[in-house]
Order: structure tokens, then sequence, then C-alpha cells
């Protein structure tokens, strides 16, 4: 087989077919979507064994690979997608090797003579890990076969759906709290929570990453990562810090960062044998970004950063530091403490040279980040706040919330917030005129104030802890 490819985008030379009236060539357009957002290749081969020949590579969230016939015009191929998560790269997961870390899809069809079909290709989250025979591939962590029935090239459409599902009625408004005004109309249909993690004690903090997953619990003090999918197994980290807030960088390291007198500290863990312990730092807030971990030290009031693989801190001048949220390059925070120091900061340099901020803007609390802004609650107006970091400011309200916000998550169409006093998880459309935010899922929390780092999200779901439940749950964005 032989290709013309180009990822990202499928480009032809129509126009001196137009004057020679040339017939439609035989093709089929590759059209892959890929969740984890990295590492992409695709091979075309015979339609059985392992496929064999050119390899379009990219690192991509979607691209397409046009596949035309070397001889027969009717022939059937064998074309195999693969997304490498952290930890390997395309090449291994296309020869069959780690497959604990690849997303692998099969197709194999017919070329139509003279016709150019699309064949639409997902990898799926859910399929991370999941090892299918040669003549089968993976939909929604099941294995099925790779040949599409019926003339039905989709299999998103003709397999991956499955039978029609009913969403659930819409539930009735929250009702006030304490007499304020409910944050929410109804509830939105369909938001029905998958249950991703259970059985666990006293969840304080998720975070995850491509494919992966990692929690925090305490009493035990642990870490647990694990694929995301379902049925695979979570690997334990021990830990020397009582843990508050967690993150997953794209590495796999996870940093854990406890507030406790008794157990306070950053731990670095790059395996379950090697990590770095920095005790003198008490992080009650914890973001990525830079190459390198920003935290937030309320005991100390600072403001630190540590490179990945630096064992001393760039710490800031002393301030009032509540939470802290980046973007990769751009990172806010709040500070809370009095008058002349409240309000929302900003830098894109670990040093903090270009340190920029706006303050009295109340009392702001957790904060999060998407590709330009900053979202913040701020527990004394009772406002769900908006900055444009690029614009730098004014910052705006976008909603009105009641007491009980302890965590924040936001993508660049939408911000969600925990409220632990209702267990409500609100979502509200940005960019959007006279959009009111909604319940997007009840999780009963009931007064728990300790969730700092409740809510995470990849492409296509927000995850949240239930922590009464001792669960990780997630719905779509």
């Amino acid at each position: 087989m032989r290709f013309a490819i180009s990822l990202g985008a499928t480009t032809a030379l129509v126009g001196a077919c137009a004057l020679l009236q040339c017939r439609q060539p035989t093709e089929i357009t590759v059209d892959v979507t890929n969740e984890a957002c990295g590492a992409l290749g695709v091979v075309a081969g015979p339609p059985s064994g392992p496929a064999a020949g050119t390899v379009a590579e990219a690192t991509t969230c979607a691209g397409s690979v046009v596949v035309v016939p070397s001889g027969d015009q009717g022939a059937r191929v064998g074309i195999r997608a693969v997304a490498a998560l952290a930890g390997t790269d395309v090449a291994t997961c296309l020869a069959g090797g780690t497959p604990d870390k690849c997303i692998v899809a099969r197709r194999v069809v017919s070329f139509l003579p003279h016709d150019g079909p699309h064949l639409p290709i997902a990898l799926r989250l859910d399929c991370a890990g999941v090892a299918c025979p040669d003549d089968q591939t993976c939909v929604h962590h099941a294995c099925v076969s790779s040949a599409p029935t019926g003339g039905c090239l989709d299999l998103e459409g003709c397999i991956d759906a499955g039978p029609p599902t009913t969403p659930p009625p819409p539930q009735p408004p929250t009702p006030p709290i304490d007499g304020g005004q409910p944050d929410t109309g109804p509830i939105e249909a369909g938001t029905v929570p998958e249950v991703i993690v259970s059985g666990e004690t006293n969840l304080t903090a998720i975070d995850v990453r491509g494919a992966e997953i990692v929690w925090a619990t305490r009493n035990p003090d642990s870490a647990r990562k694990r694929l995301i999918a379902k049925g695979s197994a979570p690997t334990d980290m021990p830990l020397t810090v009582k843990p508050v807030v967690v993150r997953l960088d794209a590495t796999g390291t996870v940093w854990v960062g406890g507030d406790e007198a008794a157990l306070p500290g950053l731990q670095r863990i790059t395996t379950t044998a090697s990590s770095s312990f920095f005790g003198a730092i008490h992080p009650t807030g914890l973001a990525l970004g830079n190459g390198g971990a920003w935290y937030v030290d309320a005991n100390r009031q600072k403001l630190g950063f540590f490179s990945a693989s630096a064992n001393t801190p760039i710490e800031g001048p002393a301030g009032s530091p509540f939470d802290v949220a980046s973007n990769g390059a751009l990172t806010c925070w709040t500070t809370d403490a009095s008058p002349s120091a409240q309000g929302i900061l900003w830098t894109n340099d670990a040093a903090q040279p270009g340190m920029k901020g706006i303050t009295t803007l109340g009392t702001p609390e957790a904060v999060a980040m998407n590709s330009g802004s900053c979202v913040w609650n701020d527990s004394g107006s009772h406002k769900m706040m908006i900055l444009d970091v690029g614009a730098g400011g004014p910052a705006l309200p976008i909603a009105d919330v009641t007491d009980g916000v302890t965590s924040v998550d936001v993508t660049d169409t939408a911000a969600y917030w925990l409220n632990v006093v209702d267990g409500n998880v609100y979502k509200l459309a940005l960019g959007t005129s006279g959009a009111k935010p909604v319940v997007l899922v009840n999780v009963d929390e009931t007064g728990h104030g300790r969730l700092r780092q409740a809510l995470a999200h990849d492409a296509t779901f927000l995850y949240v802890i239930s922590f009464k439940a001792g669960q990780i749950v997630r719905v779509p964005l």
C-alpha cells in the first residue's frame, strides 16, 4: 500500500482533473480523533496479521490519512491507528508492546473502485490498555469485530453508539440555602454520573492527564494512579505527607502537597520507588506550568515554584496566597488576607518578573484557568468571577453563588464549581449572553470543606469526588 498523508488536513489536486474530466480516484480517507491529544500513528497493510508499511505519525488531537491501493482497486485493507500515552511511543504501540500505555483501533475494509469514502476512527480513553486480537478492535473497553458490516464504515455510529437511551427527566430547581438565591435552574438532562473509582476512604483530591487518573486519600495517607479505563489496577504510592492537593504531569510524575502540622510538605513521585520530599513547605494549592509545579503555602504566606528537576524552590515575597492555577504558560493565584492584598495576580514566568494583578476584589478563593482566563470564587461578594489575562482585566462577575464553594474547574467553553453545602456541581456556559448556571450532578457532600481539588477534566468528561460515597464519578462536559 502507498499513502497520500496529510495529518491534520487532507488536500487534493482537483484543478487539473476538472479540466481533463478525471474519474474519482480510488482511496479511503481515514479520519482519526484522539482523546489523548498526543502522539498518534496510522499504518495500513494486509487485512490479516500485523499492519506493515509507511506510518503516518503526528502529535495531535485529530488528523486525516488518505490510503490508496497499489494494485487491485477492490482489495481489502487492514488499518491500524494508535495513540501512545505517557511512557511509550507510536512505534512500540504499533508493534504490540506496552499495551497498557496504548490506545489501539483496527479496521478491515475494502476499497471501492473510483470512490473515496471516509472512514472515521475514534481513539477513546476508555480503550486505553485494552489489548484485542488482530481481527478485533476496542469499543468502550470491549473487543468487537474490526470489520464493519452492512455497508457501514462508521463504527462510531454503527457499533459504538449501542442501543438508544432515554435521558432522565429534568429535576426541579435547587432550593435556596439559608434564605439565599439558588445557583441554578433544572438539572441538565442526561448527566447520569458514571462511577470510575469506588471503595475509597477520605478522598481529598483528584487529577487527570491523558488516559490516567490520580487521587489522594487520608487515613491511610496514599496517592493512587491508574488508567481511567475500567478494570485497570491502581499503583499505590505511600506518602510522607497528609495530602490536600495532587497533580499529575505529562511525564507521569505525581506531585502531592500537604499542610497538616504533623505531616506537611511537597512530595514529587516519579516512580513508586523514587520520590523527593520537601518538608519545609505547606502546600494548600498546587498547579503545573512553566516546566514545574506552582504551590501556595498558606502557613508561610508564600507563592513558590519548583522546576521538574530542582531540589530548591523559587519563592515570591510574603503575601497571603489562597489558591493557584496554571494553563501551562500563564499562572494565576488568589490572595484573601487583608483588604490591601485581596485580589487576583498572574505571571508568565517562574521567577515572576512580569507579575501583574488586580487588588481589592473582595475575598477571592478557589481558582482555575483555561487557555486565556482565570475563573475564581469570590466568597465575599458571592460571585463567580472571570478575568481575561491577555487583556489585563477588568474582572467581571459571571454568576451568583452561595456559601460552600470549595473547588473550581474551567474549560474554554464552561466553568464548573462544587458547593459542599448542597452537594451540587454547577456548570455555566462561557461566552453566552444571559447564560445561567445549571446543576450538572449532585454528589451529596453535605459540608465537607477540605475538598479544595475535587474537580478535574479531560477532553470529554468532568471528574468529581463523591466524598461520602468514597467514589470518583464522571459526567460529560
